[in-house]
Parts: structure tokens; sequence; C-alpha cells
């Protein structure tokens, strides 16, 4: 098992959190880890790697969900089980007021975990006995109910202090909420970066909206003049660097030639849709310019609802003025990494921004 991408890792994240809004069925959330171990390595405490992990829990037999132990000999083996349950299991009852325990079912699931475990070692112990040592133990996981049940009775001032003591030494009972958090939080974050404001380049974009306004008004039909006089302003727009010119080429003289040759094919149908690409030139040039002097007007006089809203949404707007604040704050101009939000992607097609960990 090859080590997952940043991006397999996200998918699974995802997954595992769709499981979870539906209050999927044990089978569902076996059939996930069983895909992707590298959830239970992830997230349990205790240093594993993926293909310690067995799969286990076969129909019929009496037998833990997952084991793991050492594929080869260690000084010091780590060995245990897992042992998974229903999502909406309940985990704590109060019989008295004051007094909380398990419920039945996780005081059934602890027993059952535990018989698993010692199992476990009498299976192990003939490859393991030159490292066996005195109080030597198996590890006992339980993944089990949610955390808002605990969560819930923290809140109403029973922070039950003495849970630990409810189960035995080595056993664990970990909601499946909390496994997700764990794993969450161990995917390395998405990250994007502003690209910086290039100095002295919005004067000479100016100038080339203008000659595009020009243009526009007096375009006509496709032909060796109007060919040369678009190529001309996409590649002086291209030469500025600015944001945007990123994207491929728009107005390519050899989509309309014919072919192997540099004459103009002006009876092909094709020649139809020169207009439509003109128009694509003439709308990417003016939002380039119009991000651009967004981007200055935040630098010049920081970032008001009332100077950018008309550009950006909500979200676009919080992400530029937290920017910002620390472009300012550490001394760059309108650059800096910060966490993606994922309803921004067109920023990154327009050149604005570059994401990393993007695999």
């Amino acid at each position: 098992m090859g080590n997952p991408t940043s991006k397999e890792l996200r998918n699974v994240r995802d997954r595992f959190e769709e499981l979870l809004l539906h209050r999927s069925l044990e089978d569902s959330f076996q059939t996930l880890f069983k895909e992707c171990p590298y959830i239970l390595s992830r997230s349990l405490p205790v240093r594993l790697e993926p293909t310690q992990i067995i799969p286990l829990g076969r129909p019929g037999k009496s037998e833990a969900d997952f084991v793991f132990y050492p594929q080869t000999k260690s000084p010091i083996p780590t060995f245990g089980v897992i042992e998974l349950k229903r999502p909406d299991t309940k985990l704590l009852t109060e019989p008295r007021k004051g007094i909380t325990i398990l419920t039945r079912d996780a005081r059934t699931a602890v027993a059952q975990a535990q018989e698993y475990s010692r199992q476990l070692k009498r299976d192990l112990i003939s490859s393991f006995r030159t490292s066996l040592i005195i109080g030597n133990k198996a590890y006992t996981f339980i993944i089990a109910g949610l955390t808002d049940e605990l969560t819930t009775r923290a809140l109403s001032g029973k922070l039950f202090d003495g849970l630990d003591s409810l189960v035995p030494s080595g056993c664990q009972i970990i909601p499946y909420d909390s496994i997700f958090e764990r794993y969450a939080s161990s995917i390395p974050p998405l990250t994007m970066m502003l690209t910086p404001l290039l100095e002295s380049k919005i004067v000479p974009l100016d100038t080339l909206v203008q000659k595009v306004s020009e243009g526009e008004r007096t375009q006509g039909g496709i032909s060796d003049e109007t060919m040369d006089f678009w190529i001309k302003i996409e590649e002086e727009w291209r030469s500025g660097n600015y944001i945007g010119t990123k994207r491929k080429i728009i107005i390519d003289r050899k989509y309309w030639c014919i072919q192997g040759t540099e004459i103009l094919a002006t009876e092909s149908p094709a020649h139809l849709d020169f207009p439509v690409y003109v128009q694509s030139l003439i709308k990417s040039i003016r939002s380039s310019a119009w991000m651009h002097n967004v981007l200055e007007n935040v630098a010049a006089n920081g970032v008001r609802l009332d100077n950018i809203r008309d550009f950006l949404s909500t979200n676009h707007i919080n992400l530029l003025s937290e920017a910002v604040q620390r472009c300012q704050k550490n001394g760059y101009k309108c650059t800096w990494f910060y966490p993606i939000d994922e309803n921004i992607d067109f920023l990154e097609q327009i050149g604005l921004i570059r994401f990393y960990n993007h695999d």
C-alpha cells in the first residue's frame, strides 16, 4: 500500500464525513476503515503503520473487527484490537443522581473487546515470546457512539471525572466523530497565496483596456488585419504578466489557418467563432484590469466593505481582508499564505492565487 496523496486523504475525509452526516451503519464504517486503514493509524493514540492493521470481522466468526501487530519482530511489540459498534450506541447512563456508568451495550462491547485482546495475545505469544515482559498488555480500542452525548453531560455539569475508571486499563472508548476530527487534523492543510501586486503595471494595463475598447468598436469579421490586431493585444497583455495571463492562449492564429499554412481559412465554419474568441479576450483583459484595481485600492486604502463589496462576495472580502491585514503586519504587499476557502476556485483560474498541497 503506497502513501496516500493529500488529495486522496481529503477525499477519504469527505467520505468519512458523509457517513457521519447520514448516521450510517457500522458496516459502512468498517468498509471505509478496511479500504483506508490509514484513517485508524492517523487517529488512534498509538504509533501504528497502516500495514499493521489487519481487517477481520468476518461473518459468522467471533473475532474483532480489526487487529494490529508488527509484521516483523520488534523489541517491544505494539499489538491490540479495534472493535466497532454503532455510531448511535449510547455510552453512558445515570442510574442514580450523580452516578454515571457505562450502558449495558458499552459494557458488553468492553468485555467482548477484552476477550478478543486476550485471544490475540495467545495467538501472538509464540511469535513474540522473547519480547514479552511482565505487565505487557495489548491495546483495546472501541469505536462507538458520538461525542454529543458526552458534551451534553459535560455542559449539564455532569463532568464524570471518574470516566477513565469505568473502563479497564489499556482500553479506550472513542466516539466516531472524535476519530474523524483526529484524522482530519492530520491532513496537511490546503493553502493559497495571493499573487504579489505588480509595481507600475496598472497604468499600461489601463492603456491596453482603452485599445481594447477602440478595437471592439471597429472589429469586423476574421481577416489578417483583425487577427494581427488581437494577437498583438493579447501579446501585450501577457508580456505584462498581469492577473489572468496564466490562462492558455485565446487568439491562436493556427486554429483558423489552413493546416500546415499561415493562410486563414475564411471559408471554414470555424471562422464564425472568431468574434466569440475576441470577446473572451476582451472580457479577460477587462477582468484583469478590474482585479488589479481592486488590489491597488485594497493596498492603498485597506479593505472596507464600501469599496469592494461590488466586486467580491462576502467570502472573498473576508479572505482579502484577513490576507491584507497579515501582509501589512508583516511588511508584505498583498502576499500571504492562508487556508483555502473552497468557494474561490475562480481566483485561481484568473491567476490571483496559487494553491499548494493541491495534488
